[in-house]
């Protein structure tokens, strides 16, 4: 793949070419027209809902990332990938340990609620430079401790590898976050903990659905419910994290073009987000680790009416989003869903308006997010009159000219 930034319709053409598929042979894998296949390559046509990304992607064979050019980053932008490089080396070398003391779980434990909120409040890289050292320590910890301390040891460690999995997940570097998530489940298993299980398994599906892999992301879901449905009854946590599981759920049934499933997942995932008050009953380690409550449910309600391309359903939603609910990350990650909505309508203006939104709020976030490249540079072609100065400064800003 040639370097820089380049259009997802050229990459699609790239990727065809180097396949061997004549166009009408794609468009028949994606139940599409050539002229469609056609327009896509020129530009014509955006691309700009993951579901048909991954259809793409798996008639091209390749990662959903490939199309998405999350790795040929602008060169302004090409630094981000440092970010994530302590990660990498701990994630892609057998778990080792260190020569230094096990410290004192406390510690480690405010450690990571320090990390966990630097990510909710969309310092990604902070997060990022944070969770190697904290990984490592808290394998060093479990391995030299017994019993409930090893426990509880675990079940930390686990929660740091299902961080890393969220923050790499925004970086695009899915590969590394099923290895982070996989190891989080690792460290879920001996503590016994249901809670501690079903957050690791919330973690893998949200790895799995943001590398495309929908029906691996359903299948975890699916089984990780089945295993927490007795103990759920038994615990206000464990009812409140069956319902986070139902969030994924939706998008990926929603990405597969399952209308029906997907509301169904989300009537599921309203109804558990309450006590019988009316009030979220989530502890607020939990809370804070996956934002679940009933605003998060409402949000997942405007992403899923995104990926089943229903932009005035998504945007009559938008004004029932209560802010105060949710963190800056998960907030402005919103905000693109928002976004993406007024793309699909081509109002430039309203989807300028969200992007300066989203840059002010979170910056990184912004910077981060794969598609918004594509927005603006379909947003710079459509544009007629008069040149919009905020288009053009942030598209330059995010590397999509």
């Amino acid at each position: 793949m040639p370097n820089g930034y380049l259009p997802i319709g050229e990459r699609v053409r790239y990727r065809r070419r180097a396949r061997g598929l004549s166009q009408l042979r794609l468009a028949g894998l994606v139940d599409r027209t050539e002229d469609w296949v056609s327009k896509v390559e020129r530009g014509e046509i955006p691309v700009d809902r993951i579901s048909v990304l991954i259809k793409l992607a798996d008639a091209l064979k390749v990662p959903l990332s490939d199309l998405l050019g999350e790795h040929n980053l602008p060169s302004e932008q090409a630094g981000a990938l440092d970010e994530t490089a302590g990660l990498r080396r701990v994630l892609s070398t057998v778990p080792a340990l260190a020569t230094s003391e096990p410290r004192d779980l406390a510690a480690l434990e405010e450690d990571l609620l320090a990390a966990t909120q630097l990510r909710a409040q969309a310092h990604y890289a902070r997060a990022a430079a944070a969770l190697p050292r904290l990984i490592i320590d808290l394998e060093l910890t479990a391995s030299a401790s017994e019993g409930e301390v090893r426990g509880h040891a675990l079940g930390l460690l686990s929660r740091a590898y299902g961080l890393a999995v969220a923050t790499l997940v925004r970086y695009g570097e899915h590969d590394l976050a099923w290895v982070a998530a996989d190891r989080g489940a690792y460290a879920a298993e001996p503590t016994g903990s249901p809670i501690e299980r079903a957050l690791a398994a919330y973690r893998l599906a949200l790895a799995f659905v943001g590398a495309g892999r929908l029906n691996e992301a359903i299948y975890v879901v699916e089984a990780a419910l089945e295993r927490a449905m007795v103990a759920a009854e038994r615990s206000a946590d464990l009812r409140s994290l069956r319902g986070t599981l139902h969030l994924p759920l939706a998008v990926a049934q929603a990405r597969k073009g399952d209308q029906s499933r997907a509301g169904e997942a989300l009537h599921e995932a309203e109804r558990l987000a309450s006590g019988p008050d009316g009030r979220p009953v989530m502890s607020p380690d939990l809370r804070l680790a996956t934002q679940y409550g009933p605003a998060n449910v409402v949000v997942h309600r405007v992403s899923v009416a995104v990926d089943l391309a229903d932009p005035g359903r998504a945007l009559s939603l938008v004004p029932t989003v209560d802010p105060s609910g949710l963190s800056v990350s998960r907030y402005s990650r919103h905000l693109i869903d928002v976004a993406m909505a007024h793309n699909f309508r081509r109002d430039n203006g309203q989807l300028v308006g969200t992007l300066l939104e989203v840059e002010q709020l979170a910056p990184e976030q912004l910077a981060h997010f794969p598609l918004v490249r594509e927005m603006l540079y379909a947003a710079l072609r459509r544009e007629r009159g008069p040149l919009n100065a905020q288009l053009h400064g942030l598209a330059e800003r995010v590397g999509a000219v």
